[in-house]
């Protein structure tokens, strides 16, 4: 999006560090947001892939952060179409990641179609919470490949993949970051990214206020438009 980025566990401080350097700055999206009650927000979301809730529990008893009954604005679920998990409230939005090809670490301008990978020795390796999605989304796409999941937020060293006997090795866009800032793997021609794209089904509408009106853009959109026209006439 082109849009300017701050990384830093204080949210209120990253926050505040950004509008700095940034006084232009409206709209500020925190990932992992929610259970940081001192950032103050205008709206809430709540994603949720096809393991939903899982035991309802929260850590270390389950995989919540939070109680699956707080309060919020929209509820998005990242799965298929025949997938409703339950627990995790209504109405939901649902969203699924898209992608195309893949793209070549050392030389973003060189692409490849999915289909240009058959017959190649590939290894598909994904620091995510849940790698298996990445995995589900090559495999639809008909990639016959090794799977190597890595734990959340891994930290790759620059020979990480040097003794992988892989023609291509398939990430994420998450991971291409990290990889990017290490030469071994910035120059690595094996190494090539996965980008996807959220897609929101417009058929999905957000409850009975807004059945037969607006998508989850334009509502979402709406509701920020409120609230800066509120902050202004404060």
């Amino acid at each position: 999006l082109g849009c300017p980025m701050v990384v830093g566990r204080q949210r209120v401080l990253a926050g505040q560090h950004l509008l700095a350097a940034h006084p232009d700055v409206d709209v500020i999206i925190s990932d992992d947001g929610l259970q940081h009650y001192a950032l103050a927000r205008d709206v809430e979301i709540i994603l949720f892939d096809q393991r939903g809730v899982g035991n309802g529990c929260l850590f270390p008893a389950g995989p919540l952060r939070e109680s699956a009954r707080r309060r919020r604005d929209f509820t998005i679920l990242n799965a298929p179409g025949d997938v409703h998990p339950r627990g995790i409230g209504e109405p939901v939005v649902r969203m699924q990641l898209r992608t195309e090809g893949v793209v070549s670490l050392a030389q973003p301008e060189r692409k490849l179609k999915f289909s240009d990978l058959q017959g190649k020795r590939i290894l598909a390796a994904a620091g995510i919470g849940n790698p298996a999605r990445f995995f589900d989304l090559l495999s639809r796409h008909g990639v016959q490949f090794e799977r190597l999941p890595l734990p959340d937020h891994f930290a790759f060293q620059a020979d990480f993949f040097a003794q992988k006997d892989a023609e291509i090795i398939l990430i994420t866009e998450k991971d291409a970051v990290k990889c990017r800032q290490l030469a071994g793997l910035r120059e690595d021609q094996r190494i090539w990214v996965v980008p996807v794209s959220a897609h929101f089904d417009t058929r999905n509408k957000l409850g009975a206020k807004a059945e037969g009106s607006a998508s989850f853009e334009a509502e979402l959109l709406a509701m920020i438009a409120e609230k800066k026209n509120g902050c202004k006439a404060a």
